[in-house]
């Protein structure tokens, strides 16, 4: 059932608004919509919910077809996009977000009618400008209104949110319902499209469990080398090999002493964007790469080791093998770090794959440290993981 009597959450701006209205998408709704699943790599959706894989290849013949030469249908100029029309209705903690049609924009209206997209890359005066053209107000009043439409959405991220599409929206309706199971597995899971990934985030407690270890390991030790070594022991027990110049190189960054020496004296200073990293492996099948991303995630989730994982939304030609990515909050957590290999490993046997297992830290990824540009491997750690028929 489609709430349209409860009413829009933007409904006292865009009663101002009329012709076009920005509606900012919640962020737990960022990167899940029409235009990201016609786009979607269907084995992918496939290894979400059954049957979704068609569901997406039909999605993809469908959105292309659609007519972006006609006129702009609020301003009249060259169209460009085809545009998604939400709307967001809420009820205590619990919202529905509706698809409920489709139209034609020109840049300009676009850009103006998303707003949040428009202050990040710097474009906010156009934005408010064509705003207020289009809609007959002074720019002041369409500057209000946008100020507006940023406090109601503050108020949305919290939400749980539920996505439905309207009837006549174009889609057929065995293939509405399964786009909207689609959209709301990937919600549930935290997925969406992010920068021409599929990234998934943390449903747990694995950080504050990560950073509780990391400053329990720092307590521990006495001195640097006594940490390098305490690592290799740890870590190569559990079958895992640590590349020791780099470690070395990584705790002898500023940022990583400094934090180390602070996190000694109080927890609070850990900070993950210095001392995280991700395991990475490199599927070459197109067709279960899919599969395996979701069940290492499933499965991580499970033992509360999920923090955040990516892979390509839709993978072209990788000769190298599709990168599936795990990240760990800490360098240091060596249980969270063995666990989540041990996961990857697991899943690997299921499906007959060996190969090895990279851990690149965070800081590494920051300082462009990538194969061939230093003298260093980007990595830290390596695991044989999975196994041959």
């Amino acid at each position: 059932m489609l709430p349209s009597d409860l009413g829009d959450v933007y409904v006292s701006a865009c009663g101002e608004l009329t012709r076009l209205c920005p509606r900012l998408v919640p962020s737990p709704l960022w990167g899940i919509s029409l235009a990201n699943i016609a786009n979607m790599s269907p084995y992918i959706a496939d290894a979400m919910c059954s049957g979704c894989g068609d569901a997406v290849r039909r999605v993809r013949d469908w959105w292309f077809s659609l007519n972006r030469n006609g006129p702009c249908e609020v301003c009249g100029a060259p169209g460009a996009e085809i545009d998604e029309e939400w709307d967001y209705v809420v009820k205590g903690n619990e919202g529905i977000a509706v698809i409920t049609h489709l139209r034609r924009l020109c840049r300009n209206c676009h850009l103006a009618k998303h707003q949040g997209y428009a202050k990040v890359h710097g474009l906010s005066e156009a934005a408010i400008n064509h705003l207020a053209r289009v809609n007959g107000v002074d720019v002041s009043t369409a500057r209000r209104i946008v100020r507006e439409v940023f406090g109601v959405w503050h108020t949305l991220n919290g939400v749980n949110w539920v996505v439905r599409i309207n009837n006549d929206i174009g889609l057929p309706s065995d293939l509405r319902v399964k786009v909207e199971e689609l959209m709301n597995t990937m919600l549930s899971m935290h997925c969406s499209r992010w920068d021409g990934w599929f990234h998934c985030l943390n449903t747990g407690g694995v950080c504050e469990k990560a950073l509780q270890e990391t400053l329990q390991l720092l307590k521990d030790v006495e001195d640097y080398d006594r940490l390098i070594s305490t690592v290799e022991e740890r870590l190569e027990k559990a079958g895992i090999t640590v590349l020791k110049d780099e470690l070395l190189f990584l705790i002898n960054q500023n940022e990583v002493r400094r934090l180390l020496l602070m996190g000694r004296l109080d927890d609070d200073m850990l900070y993950v964007p210095v001392i995280g990293g991700k395991w990475m492996v490199f599927i070459r099948r197109r067709d279960i790469y899919g599969k395996v991303f979701i069940e290492i995630i499933n499965e991580l989730i499970r033992r509360d080791l999920h923090y955040e994982s990516k892979t390509l939304f839709n993978p072209r030609d990788n000769e190298g093998g599709i990168p599936l990515i795990f990240y760990v909050p800490s360098f240091l957590a060596l249980n969270v770090v063995i666990n989540v290999a041990n996961v990857i490993n697991e899943v690997l046997i299921r499906y007959g794959i060996r190969t090895k297992a990279y851990f690149k830290p965070e800081l590494f990824t920051n300082k462009s440290i990538y194969r061939g540009t230093t003298g260093l491997k980007p990595y830290i750690y390596i695991a044989n993981v999975g196994k041959g028929d």
